[in-house]
């Protein structure tokens, strides 16, 4: 059978890390509104600095599981941890089950905003609405939910060009006006730079926990640093193109919590009257390929943790994640009601420091007691 070459393979592995940022929070321009528009021309860059110290992790956290066979998560922490694994490993499960809770508070905020808006009602109860639906959607299984996050990749990836070429198009400034003007927080360079790369380090629960699953085709060191670049390229140059749409409309855009609607109702609207209506539609679909995934992973994690010890087991898979899924949407929704702004700035800072000491310091000094091993042999 002939090989297959080897940065498809490693593209392909970077190409699941692209889809799983290509959610709701970056189309909103929620990202760029907090971590990088409010730095003006510096938010050009600073999508760069994000993604460069995650994606060397990343490449040294793929040689890693090629090495070790370390397929799962569970298994990457034994890799990384060694004789404190069954220590540390607890916290990495808190680690992991925290950073889809975060990410499910933040598409509850927004979805609770599209359906309270829709229908009328408080946005508590249209989170609490579209929490429902995520936890029956969840309830079908692993498979419908691969199918269904996999075709909302593509859906939303080319949802996003479309969108970049109307901002680009009808935007007030020229471009070059964009690299020449200075944001609110452009004085604040070193904490733009810093919070980048915490923003990066947020993704280390992505490095670790769905990585690792879908690494089986890297077998060698080559492929392995493929993935580190690759997932560079693709993962900075999206968000650029992010900051290239939101900066022609700032620091007004900044106002609003989800600047793309702001722009889209102030600046879009009145050329294209449809656009509204079909971004929400889109949006729904995606918050809910967003969502649903991570409350069936934190569901399956909490099940095998209780039936290892024996409980439950008598019950069908389906009521076990009604149950727990029923209390991860009213943990979402509760979140949820602090606002997206802080849900991003704080939750996903939250989440970078966990990730710099349960697995991005780990890998570092897994990779290199490897690397000084391999040298004396």
């Amino acid at each position: 059978m002939k090989k297959r070459p080897s940065l498809t393979v490693s593209f392909e592995v970077a190409a699941v890390w692209f889809g799983a940022l290509l959610g709701p929070s970056l189309v909103t321009g929620a990202y760029i509104a907090v971590y990088f528009a409010p730095y003006g021309n510096l938010g050009l860059l600073l999508p760069f600095v994000a993604f460069l110290p995650i994606c060397i992790l990343a490449a040294m956290s793929a040689d890693i599981v090629r090495r070790c066979h370390a397929y799962d998560y569970a298994s990457f922490g034994k890799a990384l941890y060694g004789r404190l694994h069954k220590y540390l490993m607890p916290f990495l499960d808190y680690f992991i089950i925290m950073a889809m809770i975060i990410g499910g508070s933040a598409v509850a905020n927004v979805e609770g905003s599209l359906l309270g808006n829709l229908l009328h009602v408080p946005e508590v109860v249209g989170a609490s609405i579209f929490g429902i639906i995520t936890v029956v959607v969840a309830m079908f299984g692993a498979g419908m939910l691969r199918r269904f996050s996999t075709g909302m990749t593509a859906v939303l990836f080319f949802s996003f060009i479309a969108l970049a070429v109307l901002f680009i198009r009808h935007s007030p400034v020229d471009f070059s006006t964009v690299l020449t003007t200075e944001g609110a927080l452009s004085g604040q360079y070193g904490r733009g730079i810093f919070r980048a790369v915490l923003l990066g380090f947020s993704n280390t629960g992505c490095v670790c926990g769905t990585l690792c699953a879908v690494e089986q085709g890297i077998k060698t060191r080559r492929q392995a640093v493929f993935v580190g670049v690759f997932s560079f390229l693709l993962n900075s140059c999206i968000f650029l193109l992010g900051c290239i749409m939101i900066l022609p409309y700032c620091p007004a855009a900044l106002s609003n919590p989800t600047p793309t609607v702001y722009i889209i109702q102030n600046h879009i609207l009145s050329y294209c009257p449809w656009l509204f209506g079909l971004y929400n539609f889109v949006m729904f679909l995606a918050l809910l390929s967003s969502d649903a995934p991570q409350l069936f992973a934190v569901s399956s994690r909490i099940i095998a943790a209780v039936d290892k010890k024996g409980r439950w087991q008598r019950h069908s898979e389906r009521t076990k994640i009604l149950v727990i899924g029923t209390a991860y949407e009213a943990l979402c929704v509760l979140i949820s009601t602090f606002g997206l702004t802080a849900i991003i700035s704080k939750g996903y800072t939250l989440n970078g420091w966990m990730g710099l000491f349960l697995v991005a310091i780990p890998i570092l000094i897994r990779f290199f007691r490897d690397l000084r091993a391999r040298r004396n042999t």
